[in-house]
């Protein structure tokens, strides 16, 4: 989901050639920007043990439940070299056990995944492996169980199975799974289920699957409402503040948050759409501005052109300065350019 602000959109419309380099230049910050927001939002809820145990025993069938206090943060260093830079992503030990769960969110599609999960993967392992215990065949390797979490718009269409990315010239068959990593992917569920889920991470899920601010609007509303108990409701107003700080201005947001925690969730929703409302109409303003300002431009390129074309013609400048109205050290400058061209 992608929403312009109010100042991002004057900036579209400054103007037609400024406005192409301009998006080349401001898209990639803005998206930088907008992943980094979705991927603290996730980090921040997946970190909470409680979260992700919720999580994953909604999305992943094991023999038995997870319980609280069935794991514990795993904190040993095991990003290679080459992901040095990259905030580590977060690894759960099941107590009593040697299985490892790694979580990592992803706000876009990376074709890179399978051989960044498999690097991962084999780091976890080494840091966990006992060295003197490996030597005997009795000896068991940890178990490392990969999640992707995936809210971008785009559809994933990255290998999950390790056969797939290789050149298995032979052709060989094997038994059982092949898959490298598990992929939650937002787009298999439904929206209504999400807002209704256990974990605050399915609501967010939901936020993140909306497309246009009135789906944003309703679904935060839903949210709002379904969420009873006082930790869920703090973490639903961070998730709110990423989300609507660069949209409606951190000052709105802080209205709209005081009004949640009064518990006027009507009064909320109201204010949601309010400020939603406030917005279109100062966006629809600068198109208008920005229309009124490229009808001018059109004029001034225009008469430029009759400039060019009357020096072309060796008419005296004075002459061009008194039909173009342009200044005399415009003409000057647009001969320069006519002769160096």
């Amino acid at each position: 989901m992608k929403v312009l602000t109010y100042e991002e959109c004057l900036q579209y419309i400054n103007s037609k050639n400024e406005m192409q380099l301009h998006e080349d230049n401001e898209e990639y910050h803005y998206d930088e920007k907008l992943n980094n927001t979705h991927d603290k939002i996730f980090r921040d809820l997946l970190t909470d043990e409680e979260e992700a145990i919720k999580f994953m025993n909604k999305f992943f069938k094991g023999k038995k439940q997870l319980k609280k206090d069935d794991l514990e943060k795993y904190s040993n260093s095991y990003i290679t070299k080459e992901y040095k830079n990259r905030e580590s992503d977060i690894v759960y030990k099941i107590k009593n056990t040697n299985t490892f769960i790694l979580i990592e969110h992803q706000s876009y599609v990376d074709t890179l995944m399978p051989y960044r999960m498999l690097e991962y993967s084999v780091e976890i392992m080494r840091s966990a492996m006992n060295q003197e215990k490996v030597k005997s065949n009795k000896y068991k390797c940890p178990e490392v169980i990969l999640i992707v979490l995936y809210t971008g718009n785009e559809k994933w269409n990255v290998e999950k199975e390790y056969k797939r990315i290789t050149d298995n010239g032979f052709n060989y068959e094997t038994n059982g799974s092949n898959s490298i990593y598990n992929l939650v992917d937002i787009h298999d569920y439904i929206t209504e289920e999400l807002i209704n889920g256990k974990s605050i991470v399915e609501k967010a899920m939901a936020i993140e699957k909306c497309k246009t601010e009135e789906e944003l609007i309703e679904t935060l509303k839903k949210v709002i409402t379904v969420t009873k108990d006082e930790k869920g409701k703090e973490k639903i107003r961070r998730i709110i503040q990423y989300i609507l700080s660069p949209i409606i201005g951190k000052e709105q947001v802080e209205i709209l948050l005081s009004k949640m925690k009064k518990e006027e969730k009507a009064m909320a929703g109201m204010l949601i759409t309010n400020l939603m409302e406030e917005r279109r109409k100062l966006i629809a303003e600068s198109e208008k501005r920005g229309e009124r300002r490229g009808e001018k431009r059109g004029i001034k390129v225009g008469v430029i052109n009759v400039a060019k074309e009357m020096i072309k013609k060796s008419i005296p400048i004075k002459t061009i300065e008194e039909v173009t109205k342009l200044k005399e050290e415009e003409i000057e400058k647009l001969k320069e350019e006519l002769t160096s061209a």
